[in-house]
Formats: C-alpha cells, structure tokens, sequence
C-alpha cells in the first residue's frame, strides 16, 4: 500500500478527504434540515444520516492507512488500529442495516441520528437502501484487510471493492439514464445519487492506495502501455455514456426519433473508437521508434562499455545490494585474480576466496559498512593468485540507489597496487638504509679511533712478549675482537633492518625529547639545533619508527642545505584547521591536529622545486649525494598515518615542513564534540593590509571588512609606501603585513612605518613558526605575530588583542631614526 509521499498516495488521500466531506455535508444538511444537501435535487431521494456517518468513518480509514511511517521507517500502530476500527464502523453500520432486511432483526441503526427530523412521505423514504448496506459491509470488511500480504486474502479483498466500485458506477448511470431499477430493487429504498458518487469516490480511493503492486501498479507505472491506458480509459467510459445519455435526452425532447438516436450513438461509438485505436496505433509507433533508437544507442553504449573494459587494467564489478550476487565483473578480473569471470558468476564468493586469511575479516568489516548504508568506502588486502602470487589490490565500493533513494545494488573498481605497493617498500627501505648509513657514520670516526688503538696496542703487546710466554694468547684474544667489532661497524654502515609498522598512541613532545642528542649530533657543531615542544601532551597515533625516520630525513635535508651552518628548529603546538584551510587540502578533515614544523635557514627553494620536492627520485641534491627518496618517503609515511605534510619556503628565506597528525586521546576514545561556532570580535579601526599573495589578501580583506574594519591594501611594501602615507598614516590604526614579501620584508616596511607614526601597532604574518622567525633574528622577541594558516577567529582575536594591547616603547634602532628624521 502506497503512501502521501508517492502522486497516487496524494491523490488517494484527496478523494479519501473528499467522501469525509461528501458525508459531513449530508450531516450538517440534516443538522439545518438543508433539503439541497440531504437531496442535492429536490426530486431525488435524501441520503440517509447512518450513511454519511459511515462515509466518514470510511474515508477517514483510507486516511489513516495512507498517512507515511515515521522516522523508523514502520508505521505506528496506532495509525494502523484506528484505520481499522474505522473500517470496522463501516462493515458493522452495513451488517446491522442487512440484518433488518434479510433476517428481521432491526436494531434501528438508520434512526438513530436525526429521529425527528425523519418523516413518513412515501415518496422520500429516509431508510438506508440495502444495496447501500451491502457495499459499506463489504467495503469496510475490504479495508480491514487492506494491507494482507496473502494473495487470495489480496484478491478477495479487491474484488469486494471493485464489486462495489461496480454497483456506484451503475447507480450514477441510472440516475443519469432514467433506469430506475439500475439503483431501486424492488420494493427496497432506492440508494441515493450522492450517496452512489461518495461510494465511486471512496473506491478511486482505494484503488489508488493499491498502487504498488500487481495490476494497478502496471496502470500508474511510466511504461508506455500505462501512459496510454490512462489516456484511453477515460474516453473509453466517459466518451459512449455522454453519448447515448445525448441519445437519450434527444428522444424525450423530440428532436429526434429512437432509431436516429441509436445511429447516432452508434456512428459517435465508432468514431470514438477509431480515433482511440489511431491515437493508440500512433502512440504505439513512437514508442517502438523511441524503443528502437534507445535500443541502438543501448547496444552503441555496450559495445563502448565493452571495448573500454577490455582494454583497461581496473576491474569494475556490480552485485546485489548484499553482495550475495554478483551481477558483472570486468574481463580485467582474470588478468588481476588470474581467474575466470564465468566461475565467478556460478560461485560469486570466488573473488573473496583469493583474499589471505590475514586480511579476510577487515576486508569484509569495510564492505559491510557499505551494505549498513554507508556511501562509499575504500580497502586495500591482498590476494593470492592461483600460483601462488601474491598482489596488493585497492577496492573502492559505493551504493547505487534508485529513485525512491533505496539501494537496489553495489558498485565498485578494484585497482592491481602491486607495483605501488613494491615501490613504496623500496622506497622506504632504502631511505632507511640511507640513513642508518649516515647514523652509523656519525660515530664511526671515534669507534673506529678507539679500534684502532685496542688493535694497534694488542699488536705491541704482542712484539714485547717473549715467545712462549702465557699473555700470548691473551693479547691474541684482544685482538681478535676488536677486528670482529671492527667487522660489525662496516656491516653497521651498509644495513638497515626491514619492520612492520606498528602504530601506537605517543606523546610527539617526547618523541622528540628523545632524539635530541641524536639531532645534534646529525647535525653537527655548525647547525645550532632548537626544540621548542608544545607545553602540553602532543598525543597522536604513529609508529615511533617511522616518525623518528621523518624526523631524521627532513633534518639531514636541512643539514645538506646549511653546509657551513646555520639554525634549525623544531616545534609542536595544537592547531585546529578550520573550513577554510581543509577546502584547499582534500585529504584532510576540520578538527584538532598536533602540527610538528621543522624550520632551517638554508638556501630555500624555489616554486618549481616546491612543486617536486615530494616526488619520488627527485632529489634537489649533488649527483651522487642522494636519491631523492627522502622526502618521497616521509610523505608517504604522514599519508598512509592520515596526517598532511606541506613546505613554505622562498630562496634565501629558508625552508619550514609542517606535519599535520589528527590528535588522539590516549584513554578510552570518546566523541569529539561538535565545534561552537566562534565568537568573532568586531573592530571600526583602519587597517592596512600588505600581502603579496592575491588570493589570501582577497581573502583577508573580505573577513576584515566583515569584522567592521576600515581596509587599505598593498602588495608589497613599496606599494604600500607608495599611499601617501605622510598623509593617511595618521587614520592607520594597525599595519597587518607579511614578513616574507619581495622587494621589502614586513620588517623593514613596519620600521619605516613606525618613522612616521610611531604609536601605529604592528601585526605580521607568516607561514613560518613564531619561536624559528624568532630564532633566526629576522625578528625581535615579543613581536606580535599571527601563523599561517591562520582560521578567521584566530585573526579576528589577534587583531584585537594587538589593537587593545598599551603602546610598547619603540627600539632604540627606531628612536634614531625618528631622531634624525625630526633634526
């Protein structure tokens, strides 16, 4: 049974209300003694008062059953039960009238409303007429069962309303002939006209909710035989009944004779029924026609469909919505599982029966996500191929729904990563080899020195002893190990051993406690190292060897850039990415992050080299320096732990690799709560602007404008001195500037600013971190600066905080200035 949120549902709904009606009008004609409502035409018979009340008890059960589920998806019980008890006034107000007329029980049931407005005139009867009662016992006994699943209970119970949709339709035919014995048997009480439309309106009613399925569901469908069925049928009733009640009135008025008016219903009938069967033989013609060229473009699609997914490496598979069948897999399956399509369509577990046991269950926990009714989702497992090969496979499954938004099937592409797989291994084993060799190199000059001298004093003891002597063979043994230790440094030297990876929840901040005498000696005595941790715990998920190796990686690439020295710093802090930020970098989520930044002073790089710098083999490196899977590999590493990492830097500005890594709880995981939108504090100050990137000054401008600021913009320092600022200077409330800009740096414009006004404050911006702009003096302590990404509340709250914050008194450097400028 349909419901309101389907066309048929609504309509059904609307005559169902419309009987409500039909019956509240008869009762309120009674009520007011209305001989128009009770009658509608004076002659006519006035429908009985118990009929309008099951009218209404009637139409509101098809209400009640058509009314959709709630949130749970079931329909309330209590909708159900009430429609019935509806259907069940209905059945009982008929049985109690057709008792009174087949077995002489009358309880009085069409007396018991309006008794004294009943009268007596034999030619206005006010019984209930028991053809009347013989369709509302069987309509209400059809709508008790309205919703029987059983086939011969369905077909018992559309058969009673078509019974009575039968005897409605020939009572309104009657009435409209004149044939009184099409709605009067007998010497019974003729049924009322208006009391035969409400029983036609309440069975469109029904037939309506019955749409869903069977017959009547092939009549609302969008085939072109329902389209032209719901055309034809109406003609086809209404057109011949119009003609001969023509026919009819004719001959009453004399116009015409009897047989004229059967010819001309005859001639109407047929021309009606060539016009129905052209109109039908036309509709007929276009379908074929729109069938055969959708038929075409079908088998043009399948032949491209066909050559596309012979000729490409993924495997496209679709199945049922539980994925107990499969319904296609892509010829590319045999190349990739190394076998056959057609055993796969006779034992659809096939693909699954070729996944390693230690994957199995993950596999199949994912794909059962996807059939739970989430959207998409993506696993990577491996297989085993017929001899014995194993292959690393990406799946990616999605839900294909159809219009009613139900899932009728799965869909998805499975990708052969092997070779990405092998790749990515060799890339990290071989950077870790590299390193292990430079790690093992840094402290192979002192071992060595100390071998040297337990060898070369075992070889004098040796000399000085007399033959024969007993501490022979001790020295011997002095010797002989320390050129097997000598041996295990050079294996030191050239091996790096293969792990598993192995997540686990650590503090970074203690990561890099820890490795700190090991940076410094990495780096050497040239390369002043700083670390600057966060103060509180910097908790994320990653295995400890991987993030050292990161660690490493990035630090020795700062050390091959500052060969005669230089400053490195590295730095945690949480941050909290914002909309903003995470639109531009797909891979990542809005949230909380731990953000680890590793910033040099080197040579820095330029755009073209940025835009490389993570690929693999790429190495910015001498030839023979290095193989360029350095960097390749850390981005692997914070990829595959869900993390990000990007690099800012400009030539001769050095080099920030900022790290982002989702932070995690280290006790028991509890939901994140949702993020309160922030409180952005407003401004009315002037603000000059200076940022040499378009897109982030059109950005910035936009949000101080919003927070009610006054915007003057530059995109560059000179620009910005170029705005008359003798003039304006005095209306600049703050100076919003880049620190890394060309031509002039944010620090000597906001210097030359502070010349000419001095109490103007200051706020720079960078993508570099506060504590490595600080370290490597490009500027003082204490300056005010915002970090890029910065998210419009950390701005709107920095701004106020430096607009609020007392003037601070001007260096000494800017004293002097203001000095010899003033004489």
């Amino acid at each position: 049974m349909v419901d309101t949120r389907t066309k048929s549902g609504k309509a059904a709904f609307a005559a169902a209300l419309t009987a409500v009606v039909i019956g509240a009008c008869v009762l309120i004609g009674w009520l007011i003694n209305s001989e128009s409502l009770k009658r509608i035409v004076a002659d006519f018979i006035a429908m009985n008062p118990a009929s309008a009340v099951a009218f209404i008890f009637g139409g509101a059960s098809i209400a009640l059953f058509l009314l959709p589920p709630g949130g749970s998806g079931q329909k309330s019980r209590g909708i159900m039960l009430a429609g019935r008890l509806c259907a069940l006034v209905v059945a009982c107000i008929g049985l109690a009238r057709l008792s009174s007329v087949l077995g002489g029980w009358d309880i009085g049931i069409d007396r018991w409303f309006f008794t004294a407005k009943l009268g007596e005139d034999p030619r206005f009867p006010n019984s209930m007429a028991p053809n009347a009662a013989f369709d509302f016992f069987l309509l209400g006994g059809a709508l008790l069962f309205v919703d029987a699943e059983k086939s011969f209970v369905r077909f018992c119970v559309k058969f009673s309303a078509a019974f009575v949709g039968l005897g409605s339709l020939l009572a309104i035919l009657g009435y409209i002939y004149d044939i009184q014995s099409l709605y009067h048997f007998g010497t019974f009480v003729p049924m009322a006209l208006h009391t035969a439309i409400a029983f036609s309106v309440l069975i469109v009613a029904f037939f309506l909710s019955q749409t869903d399925r069977g017959l009547l569901a092939v009549f609302a469908g969008n085939s072109d035989g329902a389209k032209m069925a719901r055309r034809i049928l109406p003609a086809a009733i209404l057109v011949p009944a119009t003609l001969g009640w023509l026919a009819q009135q004719g001959e009453k008025a004399g116009i015409y004779s009897a047989g004229f008016g059967e010819a001309l219903q005859t001639v109407g009938n047929i021309v009606t029924l060539t016009f129905l069967i052209c109109s039908s033989v036309l509709a007929l013609r276009r379908a074929d026609l729109a069938r055969l060229k959708a038929e075409h473009t079908m088998r043009k699609s399948e032949e491209r469909l066909g050559q596309l997914a012979e000729n490409i490496s993924e495997v496209f598979w679709i199945t049922s919505h539980d994925m107990r069948e499969v319904y296609y897999f892509s010829p590319a399956y045999e190349r990739v599982w190394g076998r056959s399509v057609a055993r796969l369509a006779e034992h659809p577990r096939d693909w699954s029966d070729a996944i390693l046991p230690e994957d199995y269950d993950r596999v199949f926990a994912t794909f059962g996500r996807l059939i739970a009714g989430e959207p998409s989702v993506s696993v990577e497992f491996r297989i085993a191929r017929a001899g014995g090969e194993t292959r690393w496979i990406h799946s990616r499954g999605f839900q294909v729904r159809n219009a009613a938004e139900k899932v009728i099937r799965l869909a998805g592409i499975a990708s052969d990563i092997t070779d990405r797989k092998r790749i990515e291994t060799q890339m990290i084993q071989s950077q870790r080899l590299e390193t292990v060799g430079k790690l093992a190199g840094g402290v192979a000059h002192e071992f060595n020195s100390i071998l040297t001298i337990i060898i070369g004093q075992s070889e004098l003891l040796l000399n000085a002893l007399p033959p024969g002597d007993d501490l022979q063979g001790n020295a011997t043994s002095i010797r002989t190990a320390a050129e097997r230790a000598a041996s295990l440094t050079r294996q030191l030297l050239a091996y790096g051993r293969k792990q598993f990876l192995r997540p686990e929840s650590i503090d970074l901040n203690s990561v890099l406690g820890d490795m700190e005498s090991t940076l410094r000696h990495l780096m050497g005595q040239n390369v002043d190292l700083r670390i600057v941790p966060a103060s509180e715990r910097m908790n994320v998920k990653i295995d400890p060897n991987q993030i050292e190796q990161v660690i490493v990686n990035i630090a020795m690439n700062a050390a091959a850039v500052m060969p005669t020295g230089g400053k490195l710093t590295l730095e945690t802090s949480r941050v909290t990415l914002g909309q903003e930020y995470v639109s531009d970098h797909h891979d990542l989520k809005v949230g909380e992050y731990v953000m680890l930044a590793i910033s040099d002073t080197g040579g820095g790089m330029s755009e073209e080299t940025k835009k490389r710098i993570f690929e693999p083999f790429f190495s910015t490196q001498d030839i023979g320096q290095g193989i360029g899977l350095g960097l390749a590999t850390c981005y692997g590493i914070i990829k595959q732990s869900g993390g990000h990492i990007t690099v800012y830097s400009e030539l001769s500005r050095g080099t920030t690799f900022k790290i982002y890594l989702p932070q995690v709880e280290v006790a028991a995981k509890i939901p994140a709560p949702r993020l309160a939108a922030p409180d952005l504090p407003p401004g009315t100050e002037t603000i000059l602007l200076v940022e040499d990137d378009a897109v982030m000054s059109k950005m910035a401008v936009t949000l101080l404008k919003r927070l009610g600021y006054t915007v003057l913009t530059a995109a560059n320092g000179l620009e910005a001195l170029r705005l008359d600022l003798p003039q304006n200077i005095e209306a600049i409330d703050l100076l919003f500037t880049d620190l890394i800009m060309p031509h002039m740096t944010g620090k000597e414009l906001a210097d030359r600013v502070k010349v000419l006004h001095p109490r103007v404050k200051i706020l720079f911006t960078s993508a570099y971190t506060e504590n490595s702009i600080v370290h490597q003096g490009a500027l003082e302590k204490g300056a005010a600066i915002l970090q890029k990404p910065y998210t419009p509340s950390a701005l709107a709250h920095k701004l106020r905080e430096v607009l609020d914050s007392p003037n601070t008194p001007l260096p000494a450097a800017v004293l002097n200035t203001l000095a010899l400028t003033r004489s």
